[in-house]
């Protein structure tokens, strides 16, 4: 009986052998005029066993991909990224064939940001792991797992991810006219919708929809930059296209490449190992860039914000002066304590673009702010009134503002 399984055994094996075409053969559909241009990339994934061709010999370059297939292939090809503690992904059951890889690779991030389904507002997610995928939900997927790719690049100014996201003519921008629509918006807002939220005004770039829609187009910026995946000559990004197994193997082949390079800027200083670890919010702070500190004034007629602007130096040149600006539809006065130091401005300060108020952090990598806010007018806190505020922290080169 034994003897009989194993001559079964191999007889299987001699068969898989003759059928199975070699790791490095030339795939009839991929030597045509279509698609050489991702022969030297196929090869490639095929030898490295990332992805196989099938039993008839084709490669099949047309055929799309799914979120399973692109974790699987991920998971191959870059091993360093599985987490040593799996985690159970929200929508992806244990039956599931890739199971194993969804667990280790998206339990080495926090899930969330390459989910297919986000509620930031619970902070909930799941995955739909045969969804076939987009170009922009493979980019974000990327994005969210390869965090460390602004090494490779200078640190982007607001105005060139913005001259970025205008040049993508089919990437869909919605216009945020204020703080309660960003509101709205933020509750049902997603990393994999091919649509960023601008603010009416871009004089300061990327303010009102900050951090999901800003994450968004940083990631548009950072993946047309390094040459991932580009906006052609037209302006097309082709965010909703679906992605095909040619061109997984060649965006996969191009970022293998570039992390096969040693990193333009090394991480040298560890912020986390020099700011307080006290609970505080910590707002990072570069040239040419803003983040907002929200304040419910509804809720707090009065009372302060305390936080950390801190200079992340593996980011490029360090910001020369540190601004607090204002916006808000209620009058306020501030006092603001910088490192002990409390000095007061008014509503007309904080909002004069022309004259903004500043802080030099000199020789220090952080500085620690606490902001009293008050309305001058408190009878027009209504309930049905706008009185949400933002203050925003910006960062400037030195040599004016």
């Amino acid at each position: 009986m034994l003897k009989k399984w194993i001559l079964s055994a191999f007889a299987f094996i001699l068969i898989f052998t003759l059928v199975a075409p070699p790791a490095n053969a030339a795939f009839s559909d991929v030597n045509t005029k279509e698609f050489s241009w991702a022969r030297t990339a196929i090869d490639f994934m095929v030898k490295r066993k990332v992805i196989e061709g099938y039993k008839d010999g084709t490669f099949k370059p047309g055929k799309s991909v799914t979120k399973a297939d692109v974790t699987v292939m991920i998971y191959r090809l870059f091993p360093e990224l599985r987490a040593s503690k799996p985690k159970s992904i929200p929508g992806v059951p244990k039956t599931h064939w890739a199971s194993k890889p969804f667990s280790e690779v998206y339990g080495a991030i926090d899930p969330i940001y390459a989910a297919d389904k986000q509620n930031w507002n619970k902070e909930t997610y799941s995955y739909s792991p045969d969804k076939v995928m987009t170009r922009w939900e493979l980019m974000m997927v990327l994005d969210a797992l390869f965090s460390d790719l602004y090494l490779y690049m200078d640190e982007p100014s607001n105005k060139s991810i913005m001259q970025t996201l205008a040049k993508a003519k089919d990437i869909k921008k919605k216009v945020l006219l204020n703080e309660k629509q960003y509101d709205t918006w933020w509750k049902t807002a997603s990393t994999m919708s091919p649509i960023v939220g601008v603010d009416k005004n871009n004089k300061s770039g990327i303010q009102i929809s900050s951090d999901i829609e800003y994450m968004k187009a940083e990631a548009l910026y950072r993946f047309n930059k390094l040459g991932l995946m580009v906006i052609d000559k037209q302006g097309n990004f082709y965010p909703s296209r679906v992605v095909t197994r040619a061109e997984i193997s060649s965006i996969l082949y191009r970022l293998y490449n570039i992390y096969q390079k040693a990193p333009l800027r090394e991480p040298q200083i560890d912020l986390a190992d020099i700011l307080p670890r006290d609970g505080l919010a910590v707002h990072y702070v570069y040239p040419d860039s803003a983040t907002g500190v929200d304040v419910d004034l509804y809720k707090n007629k009065k009372g302060n914000k305390t936080f950390y602007a801190a200079f992340d130096p593996n980011n490029g040149q360090k910001a020369k002066s540190v601004i607090i600006s204002l916006r808000s539809e209620q009058v306020l006065d501030l006092n603001i304590t910088v490192d002990g130091v409390t000095t007061k401005y008014t509503y007309e300060q904080l909002t004069d673009e022309a004259h903004p108020v500043a802080f030099p952090p000199g020789d220090k990598w952080y500085l620690k702010f606490t902001i009293e806010y008050k309305a001058r007018y408190p009878e027009q806190l209504t309930k049905n009134g706008d009185n949400d505020v933002i203050i925003w922290v910006g960062g400037k080169y030195v040599g004016g503002y």
